[in-house]
């Protein structure tokens, strides 16, 4: 039920401006300081038009939210905590590929701060298992998901603009044409 999903992705949306607003109060911002940023995750359309469609967005937010509140919300945070940011971190990357890159920065924050190198170890530890896990047993099980780079991603690209009408298209894919009605002003 795609009602479902809108209500889940706004519950999330929600408890991204909250834990900004705490995260700011925490870091020393006041009442103020917190309500300016998160204002914009909680007062912007486009956020809110996000978390109306099946996408990726919010629930990548939502895991990049609570990578950063495990790693910054305690001065010296514990080791679960950074094994768990690293596993939050993962899945970021595994919801959007984007994510993988997430890793140096949160890295470089740990070095920064001289929490320890056994943090660090946690940290990439979280990431290391968490991505292993799923690009070894996980991803192999459930090869009929399309990758980033198969025709449906090109198709969900250019399907609003596309005109079929001045490309040649085999008479098997003709169907995924959309209609002239159906095509964004140009």
């Amino acid at each position: 039920n795609l009602t479902v999903v809108a209500i889940c992705q706004h519950a999330l949306g929600l408890g991204l401006g909250i834990a900004t607003y705490l995260l700011l109060r925490r870091l020393g911002a006041g009442r103020w300081g917190g309500a300016l940023g998160a204002a914009p995750i909680l007062l912007d359309a486009y956020q809110v038009d996000l978390e109306h469609y099946v996408l990726a967005e919010t629930l990548f937010q939502s895991l990049l939210m609570g990578s950063l509140l495990l790693m910054v919300w305690w001065a010296r945070p514990s080791y679960a905590a950074l094994a768990m940011a690293g596993v939050l971190l993962a899945l970021c990357g595994i919801t959007r590929f984007v994510g993988l890159a997430l890793i140096a920065p949160a890295l470089v924050y740990v070095l920064w701060a001289r929490l320890g190198w056994l943090r660090l170890v946690a940290l990439a530890a979280g990431f290391g298992v968490t991505l292993g896990f799923y690009t070894l047993v996980i991803r192999p099980a459930g090869d009929d998901a399309p990758p980033v780079r198969s025709g449906y991603f090109l198709y969900g690209r250019v399907a609003a603009f596309a005109d079929c009408r001045e490309v040649p298209v085999p008479s098997d894919l003709r169907p995924f044409c959309l209609d002239e009605s159906d095509q964004v002003d140009r």
